[in-house]
């Protein structure tokens, strides 16, 4: 005996019957609907195609690239089979390095008092993981349209700073004024687009080695480089001037060897003709160097805390001293911002009376310190010394891997590495590109990119862009 509403066959002219016939279809429909699970060749393929989008938006379109990731995680979910696919990339000693300082943000937890810092801690440092998620989809096939688009989102950073300068675009303000004409960042803090910046000039360098006969790529990619320096040294950051100069004698040491010490010779000569002619020249140059120097001055002859470098090295000073009798192990996930606020109320009233807009501590060396102890510090410095030593898949991402090492060390110094800003996720979608793993043949092979493909993309990047608005 069959009920009518349950099943699927029906009889002409019976309006029972047929009413059965569409509910029955629809349960079916809805069992092959949960019981449906795409095969593994396509969830790589979709993982291609949102890395290509992420890349894009990794430098500065927030609202872009935290839809992109979030799919990206979810189809690592779905396909399953963790172990087989993590097994290779996690023996990759980058991969492994950044794993193991994620691990002990995870470990340390237990030795914490602050969770809502804790958290936000932890929400930064995952994206540590981004190269080992990345790299069990990527296909090698892939890599060229994956580099292109995370310079070309870089280029729209460029593009975007520049409208803001020429004010073309409205101003974006942000932390205390930046984002104007005068100090034209796109992204929310000036500290990791002055490191975006530096980096991408030397990075780019390194890429037009490679892309020498190919004019389609070389000329835009050229035209780029010095675009990307006028922004960077329009910016008032002076991080990003001194980094952009040591990059970039860096790049030229490892792209000329022994035999261009001569060419390096003469580019370092130019950096110094230049900066003496920018002192003369620019107010801006001049104001931050004269700035520098008072600073400094007041640091060592008087003992005194004034202005960035003041409020750097007071935090290293009270930070060592909160940290001193946990010097191995550190405080916790976390304990590391309010014990130096403290100390910063209690011995110095110049930088005291602010201490409570301290929002992190302007420094990973400092940061991984205090959290973790000389463990925490010793592997942060792994990182750095992995990247160093990285062989790579090839000259270019061998030295690009070096530079990013170098950038990486001295910004480390200056500022937080670990925190959910464009600075680290380039720096991330940088390492997963660069790896030597990578397969071919786990997705079909891609067609060329024409404009049916780039539409897609578009489209992606405007509704992704519309769901992170909204979001």
């Amino acid at each position: 005996m069959k009920f009518p509403l349950m099943s699927a066959e029906t009889t002409p002219g019976s309006a029972g019957d047929n009413a059965g016939g569409l509910v029955g279809t629809a349960l079916c429909l809805a069992r092959r609907l949960m019981n449906w699970r795409p095969s593994e060749e396509r969830i790589n393929t979709w993982a291609n195609h949102l890395i290509v989008i992420f890349c894009f938006s990794a430098p500065v379109l927030v609202d872009i690239r935290r839809p992109a990731l979030f799919l990206i995680l979810v189809l690592f979910l779905v396909r399953g089979s963790y172990i087989r696919h993590l097994s290779r990339p996690i023996r990759d000693p980058v991969v492994l390095s950044l794993t193991i300082y994620f691990a002990v943000h995870i470990a340390w937890l237990a030795g914490t008092d602050d969770w809502p810092m804790a958290r936000k801690v932890i929400h930064d440092a995952a994206f540590l993981l981004s190269p080992l998620v990345f790299a069990t989809f990527i296909d090698r096939e892939y890599l060229p349209r994956m580099t292109g688009a995370l310079w070309l989102g870089m280029a729209v950073g460029v593009l975007w700073a520049l409208g803001i300068h020429l004010r073309v675009l409205p101003p974006n303000i942000h932390d205390g004024g930046h984002g104007t004409p005068g100090s034209p960042t796109p992204v929310w803090n000036p500290q990791p687009w002055a490191f975006m910046l530096s980096f991408t000039v030397v990075a780019l360098l390194s890429l037009l080695r490679d892309l020498r006969g190919r004019p389609r790529l070389f000329v835009p990619t050229a035209l780029l480089v010095p675009l990307t320096a006028y922004i960077l040294l329009i910016n008032p950051q002076r991080t990003g001037w001194i980094m952009g100069a040591v990059l970039l004698v860096a790049w030229a040491v490892l792209q000329l060897g022994r035999a261009g010490w001569k060419y390096i010779l003469v580019l370092a000569a130019a950096i110094s003709v230049g900066a003496v002619v920018a002192y003369h020249r620019s107010e801006l140059f001049r104001f931050h160097t004269n700035a520098t120097v008072h600073e400094i001055r007041a640091l060592v002859d008087d003992d005194r805390f004034t202005g960035a470098v003041g409020w750097r090295a007071a935090i290293v000073r009270y930070g060592i001293e909160a940290g001193k009798d946990h010097w191995l192990l550190g405080l916790g996930t976390g304990d590391h911002l309010e014990p130096v606020k403290r100390l910063l109320k209690k011995g110095n009233s110049d930088i005291g009376r602010r201490a409570d807009i301290l929002q992190h501590l302007h420094g990973e060396y400092i940061t991984a310190f205090l959290q973790f102890g000389i463990v925490g510090l010793a592997l942060f410095l792994n990182i750095i010394v992995q990247l160093a030593r990285y062989p790579g898949r090839d000259q270019g991402s061998r030295t690009t891997f070096r530079l990013l090492a170098l950038a990486i060390g001295m910004y480390a110094f200056v500022d937080l590495f670990v925190i959910g800003f464009g600075s680290l996720l380039l720096a991330m979608a940088v390492v997963a590109l660069g790896l030597r793993q990578h397969e071919a043949g786990i997705v079909p092979q891609p067609a060329p990119l024409g404009w049916h493909q780039a539409a897609g993309y578009v489209a992606a990047v405007a509704i992704f862009g519309v769901i992170g608005w909204i979001g």
